[in-house]
């Protein structure tokens, strides 16, 4: 889990390097909100939107007591 995000904060990194338009892009986005994921629910993880506006990924067992 920990080194998909590894991977995708460096795709991130290489997309905005020296792009401004991608920089931009990004910047502009606004949250949505969370939405289900068949591969986080096959690796039992599922996503979490808190109260302080973070998304968090968490086991599908500790969400469903929320």
């Amino acid at each position: 889990r920990t080194v998909i995000i590894q991977w995708v904060v460096l795709a991130i990194r290489n997309l905005c390097e020296n792009n401004l338009e991608n920089q931009a892009l990004i910047a502009s986005m606004t949250r949505k909100g969370v939405v289900d994921s068949s591969v986080l629910l096959e690796m039992g993880l599922t996503l979490h939107a808190g109260d302080d506006s973070k998304i968090v990924v968490m086991p599908l067992n500790r969400h469903a007591s929320l």
